[in-house]
């Protein structure tokens, strides 16, 4: 609190005095536009890697045979050179430090395009109809907004984009909080010592405002509380919209990278890379949860318990975890 009322200060200070003494300003705009010509952006490399399916070395997938292996080691491969060829492209792009507010959410989206068709192209069983609007939707949805963004080309709105990304980390922070007994555990406190790095990465969470908004007079978060699910709302279905709509703090954290070259004062350039494949047992774990609550509301609403089918279920996913952790 302290560092954040110094810093506040003395911007308010150093402002007014730019009010009537511009050169500090143009002095260190053209320093740090002219390091930008001095030496260019630096992103990290990231490893090839090798489809992880299952079968022989020339034979089909298994146990999807929707396409041979080779066909889908070749696929991965080309994805792979694009993804180092778009790394490559943008390194030129972004020399002007007054603009990269809107430079890097339009890398980032371009990336989360990229990583969006990787995570597609790599599992021939999301091609099938029923698993596809599962991919294809986020896909359309970060190539319309990303559309709209370059078709406006405002200022304000990359960083209205971006503060309300900020906001709704900030919010899901409060929100887990609350949710936690009084005295929180270790593991509690470490996991929300790492979400206020999150919420504080950019900008003090002081500055940061909240805007739940709203969808035809009444948002998803009331139709939620009108059902007594509120706690799901604020703790699963925000964030998983978070990620499938590519708010900010998403793009930042995986579709931008810092540049690595010192003189660039660590502005960030997209990343280009494919999905990450470190399994959760949240996810299904989460699901399965979900699903069974509500298919067995439904069932109670004609007055029929189907609750007891479930455990056949949860004891197979339960070992299978089991099993994949002690391997």
């Amino acid at each position: 609190m302290l560092e954040t009322s110094i810093r506040a200060s003395w911007m308010a200070w150093f402002g007014a005095y730019l009010q009537n003494h511009q050169e500090p300003k143009q002095w260190s705009r053209s320093f740090w536009s002219q390091a930008r010509d001095l030496a260019p952006c630096a992103v990290p490399k990231f490893e090839r890697r090798e489809p992880t399916l299952f079968g022989d070395e020339n034979g089909a997938v298994d146990p999807e045979p929707l396409m041979r292996l080779e066909s889908m080691r070749r696929i991965i491969e080309r994805l792979d050179d694009l993804g180092e060829v778009l790394r490559d492209k943008q390194l030129g792009l972004t020399k002007d430090p007054d603009v990269d507010e809107p430079n890097v959410v339009i890398l980032g989206f371009a990336s989360r395009l990229y990583r969006q068709l990787y995570g597609l192209l790599e599992r021939p069983s999301a091609w099938v109809p029923d698993v596809a609007g599962l991919h294809l939707r986020p896909i359309v949805d970060a190539r319309i907004v990303l559309a709209w963004l370059i078709t406006r080309d405002e200022p304000d709105l990359f960083a209205a984009y971006q503060e309300h990304g900020r906001g709704n980390l900030k919010l899901l922070r409060e929100h887990l909080k609350e949710d936690m007994r009084e005295d929180p555990d270790q593991e509690e406190k470490d996991f929300l010592d790492v979400l206020d790095a999150r919420v504080n990465a950019e900008r003090d969470e002081w500055f940061q405002p909240v805007n739940l908004g709203s969808f035809a007079g009444v948002s998803a978060r009331e139709m939620a509380i009108q059902a007594g699910l509120k706690r799901e709302y604020d703790l699963f279905y925000a964030p998983l919209s978070s990620g499938n709509h590519g708010e900010w703090p998403t793009l930042r954290e995986i579709d931008t990278v810092p540049c690595q070259e010192v003189l660039h004062r660590g502005h960030r350039l997209g990343a280009f890379q494919g999905p990450g494949r470190t399994l959760s047992n949240g996810a299904p774990l989460s699901a399965l949860g979900m699903a069974r609550d509500g298919i067995t509301q439904a069932f109670a609403y004609f007055d029929l318990d189907v609750e007891g089918e479930f455990e056949p279920l949860e004891g197979a996913l339960h070992g299978a975890l089991a099993e994949g952790s002690a391997g």
